[in-house]
């Protein structure tokens, strides 16, 4: 095979049971600025390091379960798998774009993707 061009990843589009590879760029990180004025709109999310974090408190360990299952659904979609941390009552994510060195608009638009999922879930 041959080596991946620099600056390219390669992503799966499911279409049905078929998979399309697509060539997209690599993530460009994103500045303190651009980081900071995103946090203004994601609640409780903050950085730490090169990762976007933030802890979910649930109900029951099992409702916690049920959003990892949900974040795991959507990260496979999106292709791009958060650091997870169960316990009990909790669950804490983890966002960076590893391929990048740290935080893009991937770890952006997950963490804007998983506000809706555990609205159901959290513990009020």
């Amino acid at each position: 095979s041959s080596p991946e061009p620099v600056g390219m990843q390669f992503r799966c589009l499911k279409r049905g049971s078929k998979c399309l590879m697509l060539a997209v760029m690599k993530p460009e990180l994103l500045n303190e600025a651009d980081v900071q004025q995103a946090l203004m709109a994601l609640p409780g999310w903050h950085v730490e390091g090169r990762e976007l974090t933030k802890e979910f408190p649930f109900a029951s360990y099992l409702a916690g379960i049920a959003f990892v299952n949900q974040v795991a659904r959507l990260a496979e979609e999106m292709n791009h798998h958060p650091d997870l941390l169960v316990s009990w009552r909790k669950v804490t994510v983890h966002l960076t774009t590893h391929s990048a060195g740290g935080l893009t608009e991937l770890d952006l638009d997950l963490a804007r993707r998983l506000e809706p999922v555990a609205q159901p879930c959290v513990q009020p």
